[in-house]
Formats: structure tokens, sequence, C-alpha cells
């Protein structure tokens, strides 16, 4: 980066976010700070009552979908920086995949874990992201709306554009039907992680396996 862009990008590495290793994810968007400083915020908006859903999944049985989960924000936050929240879903993954979740006491530590770390970035100031942005509108958009919203995203991961993320967020909270929550949370992760092949392919197929809930309308 010359200029501007270096002295932007020299401030950036100046931050200290909690749990986070800044240089590390600089390097991974390219020096781009505001784009870090807003998927980081996307990341922790997103998995804020995670450890809470991954207990709840635990409890209910569903071992295989707490492991994705658990596997995604690993990804996510890895790649983010986001290293505790990251070694803490490892720990997670780590418990569920040795024995099912049977040990509660280390099944139990790791998602105490997960949520302190959580807690830690979703308390951080992240510099261009001086509040959570206000809850959107639930009225769903109009199906011509959602169908534009859906091509963006669409030109948007196959051009590998970092405006990925915002046309998922836009496209998701404008959806009029229901779609499988697995899939989605598949999908937002693959995007947070920039994975934008596999989400892609992802979307392709919620396209063509429209939810139980969809169908029955």
């Amino acid at each position: 980066l010359a200029g501007g862009g270096s002295a932007l990008c020299a401030d950036a590495l100046m931050q200290i976010i909690p749990g986070v290793d800044v240089a590390q994810a600089l390097a991974r968007v390219n020096g781009k700070a505001a784009l870090l400083w807003r998927l980081l915020d996307e990341f922790r908006m997103r998995h804020a009552q995670s450890a809470a859903s991954l207990r709840d999944l635990v409890n209910a049985g569903h071992t295989q979908a707490a492991l994705q989960l658990a596997h995604a924000i690993k990804g996510a936050g890895a790649t983010l920086g986001a290293q505790a929240c990251a070694d803490a879903a490892r720990q997670i993954e780590l418990a569920l995949r040795d024995d099912g979740g049977r040990d509660p006491l280390a099944l139990d530590s790791a998602l105490r874990g997960l949520d302190d770390a959580l807690s830690v970035l979703v308390a951080a100031h992240l510099p261009s992201v001086a509040a959570p942005a206000p809850a959107r509108d639930a009225t769903p958009a109009s199906a011509v709306e959602s169908a534009a919203a859906l091509s963006r995203l669409q030109q948007a991961l196959a051009s590998n554009s970092l405006k990925a993320a915002a046309d998922f967020a836009e496209w998701h909270a404008g959806l009029d039907v229901a779609l499988d929550p697995g899939r989605l949370a598949e999908l937002g992760a693959c995007i947070d992680s920039l994975d934008y092949s596999a989400a892609l392919g992802l979307l392709q197929q919620l396209q063509a396996s429209p939810s139980q809930t969809e169908d029955s309308q």
C-alpha cells in the first residue's frame, strides 16, 4: 500500500482488540482495515449466542449439528484472527469428537470458554463500528426486492467480491420463505471465512431444495 493506504494500515495495526490477532487478520484481508472491522462485527453478532445454541444442540442429542457449528466458528474465527474464539470452538469440537460430549465437565468448560471469548469480542470496540447496527424491519422484502438481493449475492460470490457478506445479510434479512437453518448457518460461515466457492455451491443447493415450510405454503 502507498500513501494514505499505508497510514491507514499502520493505524489499524496499532489497534488492540482482545482475543484478536489484528496483524494476522489484516494480512488475510490485504490490509483493508474497514473490511476487517465489518467482518469481525458481523462474526460477533452472528455468533453472540452460539455457546448457548451449542449447549441446546448437545442437550437435544444433535451432536453432529453441534460439531458443524463449532467447526464453522473455529474456521471463521481463525480466518478473522479471532483466535480466542477459534481456540475455544476447537476445544468444543475436540470434546464432542472424543466422546460425543459424554464428559459433561470437559464440555461445559469448553462451552464456557467460548461464551467468555465471544462476550469479550462482543464488548470490544471496533474502530469503524461505533455501535451495533439497528435491527432491520422484520417485514419481509417483496418478491422483487428479494430476487434482486439474491442476484447481487450470487454475483458477489461468483466474482469473489468482498461485498458478499453485506449482500448475504441483506438477502437473509429479507427472506419471505423458511429455508433450512442449518444450511443458512453453514452458508454464513463460508462467507465469513471468505470461502466464496463453497458458499456459492451451498446457495445453489438452498435454491434447489426449499424447506418443508416453503413447500407447505
